[in-house]
């Protein structure tokens, strides 16, 4: 959709009256469960959270003020607003509700649920905001590619850890029964991955996909299992010691703009990973001198951490290094592509 065919009002208004009426219905509910339920108090002694919640009410309400004025000479313009609090947020209208006045209420209230619910929040809107967001790409083109890149949705990206790699003392959360349920390593690889294959498995953390990609490749098949923090590998080493599988995976500690590898590899996965790369140019070239020449790239990026927006720059730094996408696989609340070599 064409941005002359929006009308004025969505213009000015965007997908804030949607995401209003659904907050809105949720946060009432949420106070009804709570009341329901005898109040699921978050600190017996409410004053400091009164005190916090009352302060982000203040920087909330700043902010959805300073956004309107800054606005106030731009809803009869065909100009991206980069000025004011768009300069960090591309969304300040609603971050000022949604990242500050919502959580100032739960915290006023003093409230476990009403906070759950004010958390679920941020998913919503990143889902609602896409169109929004699609429909200013359609008008703005690069101008505002380059926006998205240097701005938050919500907030300030000069807030958010750029390029962070999930800690050793977090590597639970990278593999466990929850996500193998949501993310099945096997039923997301197998239509890629055939025995005898040699295997890159990128950021391989504590082998949450390396472990079922030894099991696909097969006897004769090699998995290297890639990762910055030695911390990671003994956790997979712990893993495999002892089993039919130690003699398939390859530990190998890369560092933090190179791989190091000089052995060719027929697939390369990059799961949660591209994103933490600082220099993502460089990775594409360097896989690419790895990858043998009928080879596959897999990657997938997280939901909200990289925006639907940055993970269409990162393809396109592949198309600069000379890979094509031949397919968009579906994996679960994700972003992925599969390249192959031009």
């Amino acid at each position: 959709m064409m941005f002359k065919d929006i009308s004025r009002l969505q213009k000015i208004f965007g997908v804030g009256p949607l995401g209003a009426v659904i907050s809105l219905g949720l946060l009432t509910i949420a106070a009804w469960v709570d009341h329901v339920l005898g109040h699921s108090t978050i600190l017996a002694n409410p004053a400091p959270l009164r005190v916090a919640g009352g302060a982000l009410a203040v920087i909330g309400l700043g902010l959805y003020g300073w956004s309107l004025w800054t606005l106030r000479n731009w809803w009869t313009k065909d100009e991206l607003c980069t000025t004011g609090p768009f300069k960090w947020f591309r969304h300040p209208v609603y971050a000022a509700w949604i990242t500050f006045i919502s959580l100032s209420l739960a915290l006023y209230l003093n409230s476990w649920i009403i906070l759950f619910v004010v958390i679920l929040l941020h998913p919503i809107w990143h889902h609602l905001v896409i169109r929004e967001e699609k429909m200013m790409s359609d008008k703005f083109q690069n101008e505002y590619t380059e926006y998205a890149a240097r701005t938050g949705r919500f907030i300030p990206k000069m807030l958010m850890k750029k390029n962070r790699v999930c800690p050793v003392e977090q590597a639970g959360s990278l593999d466990n029964k929850i996500r193998r349920w949501v993310q099945d390593p096997t039923k997301i690889l197998r239509p890629y991955i055939e025995e005898g294959m040699t295997v890159l498995d990128m950021g391989c953390g504590p082998g949450f996909f390396s472990i079922d990609l030894a099991q696909l490749v097969g006897q004769s098949g090699r998995v290297i299992a890639s990762d910055l923090q030695d911390g990671m590998l003994q956790k997979l080493r712990d893993k495999i010691q002892g089993t039919e599988l130690e003699e398939r995976i390859t530990l190998h500690k890369c560092e933090e703009n190179r791989i190091g590898l000089s052995k060719d590899v027929d697939f390369i996965l990059a799961f949660y990973v591209a994103h933490e790369i600082p220099n993502q140019e460089k990775f594409f070239n360097e896989i690419k001198s790895i990858l043998k020449p009928n080879g596959r790239v897999f990657i997938v990026e997280p939901p909200l951490h990289v925006s639907k927006t940055a993970f269409e720059e990162t393809v396109k730094r592949a198309g600069d290094a000379g890979f094509t996408p031949v397919e968009r696989p579906k994996v679960f609340l994700s972003k992925a592509v599969i390249l192959k070599i031009d």
